[in-house]
């Protein structure tokens, strides 16, 4: 629980902070946004939601400041118990997001970084988790289950060189309830991606 308090003050620090723009470097490529990112990185979510998504990541920008952005691959999970000790599995895994970078545009006029929409922004996302397709030390019934949620998400991202970091929090929404008129939030997420760019 220590540890996801501080991930949560870290994150909003970062999303609050970051607006300051401390660095003089030079870098060439500091205010190209490609309309097409691809990425492989590594997330590390908790709260509620406690699992790594290992995924391959493409980004693709609709109209600026807007993108969408897909994952897939293998979601890990470890858990610890008394009875069993350590127990590990693997599900499938996947993601779309529509993002919505809402200071873009001023990071743009203050010449801050913005490469490949190295900003903040408000998400949703809707993501998949399948069956287990390998279990450790525990049984495939105990392992996390194929499942779906969809969450609003708020985040930054940097993109340094080919390095990338990502960070967000936010309550998992019941579409069923929207639907019907009601804004229902059954839990939180929040998480840390660490990654690098591909084909640049």
């Amino acid at each position: 629980m220590k540890l996801l308090l501080s991930l949560l003050f870290s994150l909003l620090s970062y999303i609050v902070f970051g607006q300051i723009d401390r660095s003089k470097e030079v870098d060439q490529f500091a205010n190209v946004i490609e309309k097409n990112v691809f990425r492989l990185m590594l997330t590390v979510v908790g709260l509620f939601e406690e699992g790594a998504p290992l995924t391959f990541s493409y980004e693709r920008q609709i109209l600026k400041p807007v993108t969408a952005v897909l994952h897939v691959g293998p979601y890990l999970s470890r858990t610890t118990s008394l009875d069993d000790g350590r127990s590990f599995a693997i599900n499938g895994y996947a993601s779309a997001e529509l993002r919505y970078y809402f200071n873009l545009f001023r990071r743009i006029r203050k010449e801050k970084v913005v490469r490949n929409f190295s900003a903040s922004y408000l998400s949703i996302e809707h993501n998949f988790i399948s069956n287990p397709l390998f279990v450790l030390n525990q049984s495939s019934a105990d392992a996390a289950q194929s499942g779906s949620k969809t969450y609003m998400n708020v985040g930054r991202q940097r993109q340094f060189k080919q390095g990338y970091l990502n960070v967000f929090i936010g309550p998992s929404i019941n579409v069923k309830e929207l639907v019907d008129g009601f804004i229902v939030f059954d839990d939180f997420h929040i998480g840390i991606s660490l990654g690098i760019v591909l084909f640049e």
